[in-house]
């Protein structure tokens, strides 16, 4: 077993509302005049709950080893 160093990033718990696509309710429709409507339908959604972190383990330089949850990379380009 090598002897390595582990660096944790927490970037804490994050909530999110995500919609759901229900084919009965139309987003646009063409009215020739505007009503007001009370509970016609109710909300789609539902709530994510995640945790964000990185985890890195490094020998000297190099990294050796890797882990993220729900952390999204920018990609380098040459």
């Amino acid at each position: 077993m090598t002897d390595y160093d582990e660096y944790y990033y927490d970037f804490g718990v994050f909530e999110e509302r995500l919609n759901f696509f229900d084919p009965q309710i139309s987003t646009v429709s063409a009215q020739a005049k505007v009503s007001k409507i009370e509970n016609e339908f109710q909300p789609q959604y539902r709530i994510n709950i995640s945790s964000k972190y990185i985890k890195f383990r490094l020998v000297g330089d190099k990294v050796i080893y890797w882990e993220s949850q729900n952390v999204n990379f920018p990609t380098k380009k040459k």
